[in-house]
């Protein structure tokens, strides 16, 4: 945790004593299925959630984007015939499921020891994750930074929220001056407002 771009977090821990042993957890990966691109879709037969599209535990979007799959389906359901159901089905859940996976894969891509990449990243997807790096590295001075991080990773906002002016500004604007003292202050000051409440 001292390597850690902030020192935040090792400062909080580094006295504290472990309540219990260390506990190793050895997550299955992302996995992405392409049900949609069956040539011929079995009748009477769906599938979505994690038999569909599975992500690691960290970013926090499992349940939600199975969740959104399940209001998919009544919409289905409710609009398409049963002979129909599987292909519309499955091509529409495919459109639910590209922005999460996106956003997950394009962070876990970044790692050398991460398996299974099949293609290279494209530009677009180097571009994002450099962007990324900056907006991750500024939610260690910026608290409100890091709700809409956190809102956007739990699908409570789009992702488009991450490229709104105060945030490109924030982002530029430490790109320019580097880290500094007073936003540190900043932190803390946010910090005890938080913990008042």
């Amino acid at each position: 945790m001292r390597n850690l771009p902030s020192p935040h977090i090792y400062n909080a821990v580094k006295d504290a004593k472990p309540a219990t042993d260390i506990g190793i957890y050895h997550p299955p990966g992302n996995r992405l299925r392409h049900y949609e691109r069956l040539s011929r879709q079995p009748q009477g037969f769906i599938a979505l959630g994690d038999s569909v599209c599975s992500f690691t535990p960290i970013y926090g979007q499992g349940i939600t984007v199975a969740a959104l799959g399940a209001v998919l389906l009544k919409q289905c359901l409710q609009e398409t015939a049963l002979s129909e159901l599987p292909s519309r089905f499955q091509k529409e859940l495919a459109k639910v499921n590209a922005n999460p996976w996106i956003a997950a894969t394009s962070q876990d891509a970044k790692y050398p020891s991460v398996k299974g990449l099949t293609q290279p990243l494209t530009p677009l997807e180097k571009a994002i994750g450099w962007y990324m790096d900056q907006l991750i590295q500024l939610t260690t001075k910026e608290p409100p930074v890091t709700l809409t991080l956190f809102n956007v990773f739990h699908m409570v906002q789009s992702s488009s929220a991450l490229f709104q002016p105060s945030i490109l500004f924030r982002v530029i604007q430490q790109l320019l001056t580097g880290p500094s003292s007073q936003a540190s202050s900043k932190v803390q000051v946010s910090a005890s407002r938080i913990t008042s409440r």
